[in-house]
């Protein structure tokens, strides 16, 4: 363990781990309950972010939040950086499912409640390969911008490594149980049909 401190004060303590030493110096702080906050300390661009690190802390404590850091608004640069991290890319346009549903045909609706409801519920791109058109590849991470403040109307996502979001449950709560909860979302459109998905797939 190691004590951190902050503003010259002693703060909390932490695991010592390499994966808080970045080569351009930044600020780790926790997230309650669950996650980690990332601020360079002098202007930093987003393709400077040590993707290797990244990754091994989302693994560790999910979500990783990146805050601070420049080029925010490139979306290009963005989606580049995504890329490079096997992260599919949404922004926080992408949450209001109810507006964009009412101009998606069926299979951008599907498409969309798939990857849009839970963002790190295995959104997938659809790439070619040599033995079949048309093969899914899920990305293994989910890379969420947030460039402007988000409407009080916007629905709101639950971010947790699930080993912490299960450990936390009241016991009354079992995975049994949640498993026979599902969520729906359809369009005013007449030729798109209401999906369904469940709360929790084991």
């Amino acid at each position: 363990m190691e004590l951190v401190h902050k503003n010259g004060r002693p703060w909390c303590y932490r695991f010592k781990s390499e994966l808080y030493n970045w080569p351009l110096p930044v600020t780790v702080d926790p997230i309650y309950p669950c996650g980690m906050m990332i601020t360079p300390v002098n202007p930093t661009s987003i393709s400077e972010i040590d993707k290797e690190k990244v990754q091994a802390l989302a693994h560790e404590n999910s979500p990783i939040l990146l805050r601070g850091f420049t080029d925010s608004h490139d979306h290009d640069l963005i989606v580049k950086k995504a890329e490079s991290m096997n992260a599919s890319h949404l922004s926080a346009s992408d949450f209001d499912i109810e507006e964009e549903a009412e101009d998606s045909d069926p299979e951008e609706l599907e498409e969309l409640i798939r990857v849009g409801w839970v963002p790190f519920d295995g959104a997938a791109e659809t790439t070619k390969d040599k033995d079949a058109d048309n093969t899914k590849h899920p990305s293994k991470y989910q890379m969420i911008t947030a460039t402007v403040p988000i409407s009080e109307k916007t629905r709101r996502s639950l971010f947790s490594a699930s080993s912490l979001f299960f450990s936390h449950l009241p016991a009354s709560y079992t995975v049994e149980m949640l498993q026979q909860f599902s969520w729906k979302a359809s369009s005013s459109s007449s030729s798109t049909n209401t999906k369904t998905k469940t709360t929790v797939c084991p």
